[in-house]
């Protein structure tokens, strides 16, 4: 599978990943947090980062050795810019339940992502989609990957060994 490439990111959870963030931190620099203001203050090393996978022989491949069936994140494919999918990933970290309660939404979560995906309706899929191509996360099985896409109004997605 053709894990990393030039038009892509991670969501990487800094609560998931404990320790392991700094690491992260440390090897790809150019990270940004998807919280801003008191919620990045005050939460930090709880929040979400989205990092550039733009090495693939460096950061990349350690994220993918190291992180892969650990729930750290997901992968992103998209041509949009850093900031432009920031932005568009920050519309959904807080969600209202029906009786306007808000909550914060874990979508980066593999284990989350990987089952509300499939649930949602084809608004929604747009909605959360916008500039991204696929969204690729950990299986249940770490040794596969699940890569979802947006074809149509339809999400079709593939399962596929990681090695």
């Amino acid at each position: 599978m053709q894990f990393l490439s030039a038009a892509s990111f991670a969501i990487l959870d800094a609560a998931t990943m404990g320790a392991e963030f700094k690491t992260a931190a440390s090897r790809q620099p150019l990270h940004t947090c998807l919280f801003r203001g008191e919620s990045e203050q005050n939460l930090a090393t709880v929040a979400p980062y989205l990092f550039p996978l733009t090495d693939a022989a460096t950061f990349g491949k350690w994220l993918l050795d190291t992180g892969w069936g650990r729930g750290w994140g997901v992968r992103i494919v998209t041509a949009a810019s850093n900031e432009s999918l920031r932005v568009h990933l920050r519309k959904f970290l807080i969600v209202k339940t029906e009786d306007g309660k808000e909550l914060y939404f874990r979508y980066y979560d593999p284990r989350v992502l990987r089952v509300i995906l499939p649930s949602f309706k084809s608004t929604e899929l747009k909605e959360l989609f916008g500039p991204i191509e696929e969204w690729v996360v950990e299986d249940e099985d770490a040794r596969y990957a699940l890569r979802f896409r947006l074809v149509g109004q339809e999400l079709r997605t593939l399962r596929e060994p990681l090695f």
